[in-house]
């Protein structure tokens, strides 16, 4: 199947609780619609597990979510305490100027690209979660990435005012890596804090950034 399975299209307030949804293009999907929950849920052989579109104050807690977890422009949405794997895009990527989100204690594994991906963000928590590749037809993995892209509501960089911390990485490409992204030159870690993270057996790099005007960018303990 393709479109959406369950949608809550300006619809506040809405609870998914105890579902399970298989072969669906997208499983749940917030629209315009604040303070979303996906709860106990299931996902298997979907394109995307919950994505937040211009909603906020959503919660996906205690899931076992095969497909992303995604967002355009979602404040102060919460990813807790899931199993996020196997989609063929990122893993959790609520970005396009997403604010005060926070990422705490997921197991995120095997997703293309990049595992948790903080994409024109700010005022964010990763924190806790146990991050791996162990797939070795899924490609090139980054752990966490932060970086600033372009999107119709973000036309210069964003990202800033994030904490990462007390995260365990083991088996990506790169496990915590910054990328210019669509803002060479501009676009920098700007009052991010990296810290208590374990990184292990990464094929490049356990910790990269690219150059770019960096502002009170701490790495410690790692």
């Amino acid at each position: 199947a393709s479109g959406f399975v369950l949608q809550a299209g300006e619809t506040p307030k809405m609870t998914f609780q105890g579902l399970t949804v298989q072969n669906g293009g997208s499983a749940f999907n917030f629209y315009y619609a604040d303070e979303g929950e996906v709860i106990d849920c299931t996902t298997e052989e979907v394109g995307g597990a919950v994505s937040f579109h211009y909603a906020s104050f959503g919660l996906v807690r205690g899931s076992t979510l095969q497909g992303s977890v995604s967002g355009k422009a979602s404040d102060g949405t919460v990813v807790e305490d899931n199993e996020i794997y196997g989609s063929g895009a990122e893993g959790i990527t609520l970005h396009a100027d997403s604010k005060s989100c926070r990422f705490a204690r997921n197991v995120v594994h095997d997703n293309y690209s990049v595992n948790i991906y903080l994409d024109s963000i700010s005022n964010t928590v990763v924190d806790a979660n146990l991050v791996y590749m162990s797939d070795p037809n899924a490609g090139p993995t980054v752990g966490i990435m932060l970086a600033d892209e372009s999107y119709d509501n973000v036309t210069a960089p964003v990202l800033q005012d994030s904490t990462i911390i007390n995260n365990v990485l083991i088996g990506n490409e790169s496990g915590i890596r910054f990328w210019d992204g669509h803002f060479p030159g501009q676009s920098a870690l700007r009052n991010v804090l990296i810290a208590n993270n374990t990184v292990v057996n990464s094929e490049t790099s356990a910790l990269k950034w690219d150059a770019g005007p960096h502002q009170n960018a701490v790495v410690r303990n790692n």
